[in-house]
C-alpha cells in the first residue's frame, strides 16, 4: 500500500491526476483503515473538485484519527469549494477544530 501511495504522490508531482488517483485508490483499498493513506486520495479528489467524495473520505480519516491536522484543513477546502448553504460556517468550524488540535 505504501508503494502505491508513493507512486500516487509522484504522479501528483508530475501533474498526472488520473494516475495519482489510481495509485491512491489502490493504496486505500489495500489499507482502508490507515488514515495516512486515505488523506492523499482525498487530496486528489479535492483537486478534481469532487467535494462530496473527498468529504466522505476526510470524515472517515477523522473517525480513525481525530488528531491529524490536515483532514480538518482539507474539510475547510471542501466546504469552501462546494459553496452550499451553511458551508461557510462549516469551513470556519473545521479550521477552529484544526487550531484546537494543534494545541
Amino acid at each position: 500500500a505504501h508503494l502505491q501511495n508513493l507512486a500516487g504522490t509522484t504522479a501528483m508531482m508530475l501533474d498526472d491526476v488520473t494516475a495519482a488517483e489510481t495509485h491512491h485508490r489502490l493504496a486505500a483499498q489495500q489499507s482502508p483503515d490507515d488514515p495516512v493513506l486515505l488523506v492523499p486520495l482525498a487530496d486528489v479528489l479535492l483537486k478534481t473538485q469532487r467535494w462530496d467524495e473527498a468529504r466522505n473520505i476526510l470524515l472517515r480519516v477523522l473517525e480513525l484519527d481525530s488528531t491529524l491536522h490536515q483532514p480538518h484543513a482539507a474539510l475547510s477546502d471542501v466546504y469552501a469549494g462546494r459553496g452550499e448553504a451553511g458551508d461557510d460556517v462549516r469551513a470556519i468550524d473545521q479550521m477552529e477544530r484544526r487550531c484546537r488540535s494543534c494545541r
